[in-house]
């Protein structure tokens, strides 16, 4: 689900969760020490998700959708 709303924007997933929790007022506190990744999660703020991609990812909230950050594929 979080792939599919990602890379419908052209983005990643990483990039995406971090925007719907900007967009629900919420403090992201994403970790990392990749540059690539410092990089990525400032990169955040030139898109919007639509009221579609937001019932799409609330409707995750609690599952615990796992992925690899390195392959972004899910568990």
């Amino acid at each position: 689900m979080t792939r599919r709303v990602a890379e419908s924007h052209g983005r990643t997933a990483g990039q995406t969760v971090l925007r719907w929790h900007l967009d629900n007022g919420l403090v992201p506190i994403p970790k990392t020490v990749r540059p690539r990744r410092l990089a990525e999660n400032l990169d955040v703020f030139d898109f919007r998700l639509t009221h579609e991609d937001h019932k799409a990812l609330a409707s995750l909230a609690g599952t615990q959708e796992t992925m690899d950050p390195d392959t972004h594929e899910e568990f």
